[in-house]
Parts: C-alpha cells; sequence; structure tokens
C-alpha cells in the first residue's frame, strides 16, 4: 500500500507520527521524501528536512500533496486555517484528514476539510518512545483497508484502541491527559516520601518503577484492580492505613471530578472551533 503523506503543524505528536511511519517495512514502507511537512516556523524542522522529508513553506502546496493528510495543529487554530485554504482554492476532498485535535468531531472536520474520510485520533506522549496508547475512531466514509492501515501506523508507537466517536472525550481524559495526572501522582508520592525521611536520590525512579510494575501486574493478572488492591491490603496493616486517607479524602471522587472537567473541556474546544 503506497500512501504519501503530509503533515501541518509539527509539535511532538506530528513527530512521533513521522517517526511511527518511518518504522513501518516491506509493503507498508514509507520513505521520507513520500512525506510533505509545513511548519508555521520551518526553521523548526529544519533536522527533518536534512533527512530527507519534503519541506514546504507553502501550507497549501503541503495539504494538497499527500493522501494522507495529518492535522499537528490546535483545535483553537483549524477554522483559521482550513478558512484559509478554502479562500485559496484547496479542494481536499480526496484526501484522508487524520486528527488529534480534542474535541473535533467527525463531522466538524468534514465541514471544516471538505473531506468526508476523517479518522479521529488521541495519542498520548509516551508515543514518543513507542509505549503512548492512542484511541481512534472513524467517520462511516473510511474503509476497512485504510482503516486498518493507520492503525497499523500508530501501534508502532504502542497500543491503538478503537473506540466510537462517543467515547472520545472521556478516553481522552482517561489516557492521554491522565499521561500529567500520573506524572502529578509520582510527584506527590516523592514528596510525601521525601516527609516521612526518605532521602534517596532514586526516589523518583523507584516510584516511576512501582508505578510500572503495578500497571504491568494489573494488565497480566487474571484480577481487576479492586481485588489487587485487596491482595497488598491487610487487616490493621500499613497498607490499609494510607486506603483510609484516600477513603476519607474521597480520592476517588477527586480523579473522577478532574477526569470530567477535562472531558467537558474537549467538548468544548469542538464548539469553539466552529465559531
Amino acid at each position: 500500500m503506497n500512501k504519501t503523506f503530509s503533515v501541518i503543524g509539527v509539535g511532538n505528536i506530528s513527530r512521533a507520527f513521522l517517526s511511527a511511519l518511518s518504522t513501518l517495512s516491506g509493503k507498508f514502507e514509507v520513505k521520507n521524501d513520500t512525506v510533505t511537512l509545513y511548519n508555521r516556523t520551518p526553521e523548526k524542522i529544519a533536522d527533518l528536512k536534512k533527512v530527507g522529508y519534503n519541506v514546504t513553506e507553502d501550507i497549501l502546496t503541503a495539504a494538497e500533496s499527500g493522501d494522507i493528510l495529518f492535522i499537528g495543529v490546535k483545535p483553537q487554530n483549524l477554522s483559521e486555517i482550513f478558512g484559509s485554504l478554502r479562500a485559496r482554492g484547496a479542494d481536499l476532498s480526496a484526501k484522508t484528514i487524520v486528527s488529534p485535535c480534542a474535541g473535533v468531531s467527525c463531522e466538524d472536520l468534514e465541514k471544516l476539510t471538505g473531506s468526508k474520510t476523517i479518522v479521529r485520533i488521541m495519542p498520548n506522549t509516551p508515543m514518543q518512545i513507542g509505549k503512548g496508547v492512542t484511541e481512534i475512531c472513524r467517520s462511516g466514509s473510511v474503509g476497512d483497508k485504510d482503516f486498518q492501515y493507520i492503525c497499523r501506523v500508530f501501534s508502532m508507537c504502542g497500543e491503538v484502541v478503537t473506540v466510537t466517536e462517543a467515547e472520545m472525550n472521556a478516553m481522552t481524559a482517561a489516557t492521554s491527559s491522565a499521561v500529567a495526572l500520573v506524572y502529578r501522582l509520582i510527584g506527590a508520592f516523592c514528596n510525601g516520601a521525601r516527609e516521612c525521611g526518605a532521602t534517596s536520590p532514586q526516589l523518583e525512579n523507584a516510584v516511576a518503577k512501582a508505578f510500572i510494575g503495578a500497571s504491568e501486574m494489573l494488565m497480566t493478572s487474571p484480577k481487576s484492580a479492586d481485588e489487587l488492591v485487596a491482595a497488598v491490603r491487610s487487616p490493621k496493616g500499613a497498607t490499609e492505613q494510607a486506603l483510609r486517607v484516600f477513603d476519607e479524602k474521597n480520592m476517588d471522587g477527586i480523579i473522577a471530578e478532574a477526569l470530567r472537567a477535562c472531558a467537558e473541556r474537549c467538548e468544548e474546544l469542538g464548539k469553539e472551533c466552529m465559531k
């Protein structure tokens, strides 16, 4: 399947996407010179030009070059960007649009781009090291073969989870924005341990490894998260006291409220981009 690609906006997620493309092999191989890049500040992607990517300073050229157009810009900028492309006569109706823009629906992306073949993704930043989770959904006009191909691309960055579009905002909160929440939790664990007397320079690494180990055990165990909690907890033990504080402070409710705020903001971003 010989596909050409265009990328508008080359930030961290777009670079991770390019890294995934570069790992495809055999009949799926994508050569750098079949990928056209546009970034508002071209000097920031000079390194990519040096390794054979087509870099253009004309956004119209980029938009019309590839079979698959990856949109690596903020949701708030979509209306302006695609409005200017339409004003210049851009025809994107035959393109497959891949969008990581939070909250922006397939229907709205169709209106903005003029294409009916829309794939929405929501990756997280660990995709940059091949450990990401990418939620993915599609509009009704995207065929199985094209959809499977795009899923394959993102599988090079980690796990791919197919969801309905109605789930995207909730899953964004739970797996994409959640990465920042996990970092915050790790930081809080480290600070709490220091208050209890921990001074080891390896503290942050040890806490992170504890999170990794717990996550891997959950993924490989037939037991649920609640069952694994119970396996660590013992009556009148130290772990039970920590969990008691979590319960008293309603930790579950705090996390649910945080995810709800995130999902609601995704919905707002989708509405704002169409104003």
